[in-house]
């Protein structure tokens, strides 16, 4: 059998990275920790747990069920990508899977959330190739349409914090993910040659597939759950924000939630937990918001996220058969 091929050295060779990604993991715990020790010790947490329980428990339901949309959005977006990569799923599976992710990512760093969605999804039929390439290029395009969004409403953020950053910056910001982009889309063009590389082969597949992506008519629906999503987070925010009774407005949250959105998302950390404190305290106190209300705010964002994501559960213990073509 393949597995008996290798002998001992693929053993040796594979026998540090359980230790490696242990150690991944302890490290960004570490910096969590260590990131909300530092936040809690600029912030009376006293304070913060007389503006929580302030709560409007209507508006923060509202905030809950629209955090639990973002799940089906990222399932629909998932299943639209492989159906532009020639693939078929179930949606029903893929959104279970997106949910177990983000459930996942609760706990461990974003990467490894993605990693159990792609193996599950490649064990129920959709196969490895395809599971990796539509969930990589899944995160691809919610990223750069998040770095656009934040290109969009720099000059927003800049008028609002009162700071003198030169207008050019907003569009290098777009311009750059946009390069990113078109460089994604001919790499197999320009490393072709290198095609032996395990990892250059793996890029090439990865480029020639968005090129299919984006030449495919599912690139529409890609793009606007893409932004809805976006929104849909933004959204969530402000409904959060008015059950607290934060004193800012829609275009506030335009401004500053992306920012705080790629603090999460930047793999530095357990679930953003610290980082997104930090960047809340930072900008929310910018725009006049007091601390504990700022840290409030931003700790239960994170709870919202969590408890959000709790369906994920069913995946741990529901397992359907081969997803082979659309149910």
């Amino acid at each position: 059998m393949a597995a008996d091929s290798g002998g001992a050295p693929p053993v040796a060779r594979h026998a540090g990275r359980p230790l490696k990604g242990l150690l991944g993991i302890v490290l960004k715990v570490g910096v969590a920790g260590g990131l909300l020790v530092y936040v809690f010790s600029r912030v009376d947490f006293r304070a913060v747990s007389r503006v929580i329980s302030t709560v409007n428990p209507l508006m923060l339901a509202l905030a809950l069920a629209l955090a639990c949309l973002s799940f089906p959005l990222g399932g629909v977006r998932w299943w639209c990508i492989v159906r532009a990569l020639g693939d078929t799923a179930s949606p029903r599976l893929l959104t279970g899977l997106f949910w177990l992710a983000g459930l996942v990512a609760q706990v461990v760093p974003n990467p490894m959330g993605d990693a159990v969605r792609i193996s599950v999804a490649a064990r129920m039929g959709l196969g490895l190739g395809t599971a990796f390439r539509s969930a990589f290029l899944e995160r691809v395009v919610m990223l750069a349409g998040l770095v656009i969004l934040m290109a969009a409403t720099q000059p927003i953020l800049r008028a609002r914090l009162g700071v003198s950053d030169p207008a050019w910056l907003a569009i290098a910001f777009g311009a750059g993910a946009l390069g990113g982009l078109v460089l994604l889309a001919t790499a197999d063009l320009l490393l072709w040659r290198f095609r032996r590389l395990r990892f250059v082969d793996a890029l090439v597949s990865l480029s020639a597939g968005f090129r299919r992506l984006i030449a495919s008519p599912w690139l529409a629906p890609v793009l606007s759950t893409v932004f809805i999503s976006h929104l849909n987070t933004i959204l969530v925010a402000i409904v959060l924000g008015a059950a607290l009774d934060l004193p800012l407005s829609a275009s506030d949250y335009l401004a500053a939630i992306p920012v705080a959105i790629l603090a999460v998302v930047l793999p530095v950390s357990i679930g953003g937990w610290g980082m997104r404190e930090g960047v809340m305290l930072a900008l929310l106190g910018a725009m006049g918001v007091p601390a504990p209300m700022a840290l409030a705010f931003s700790l239960m964002l994170g709870l919202i996220g969590m408890v959000a994501a709790l369906p994920g559960l069913v995946m741990l213990w529901h397992q359907p058969g081969k997803t082979a073509g659309p149910q």
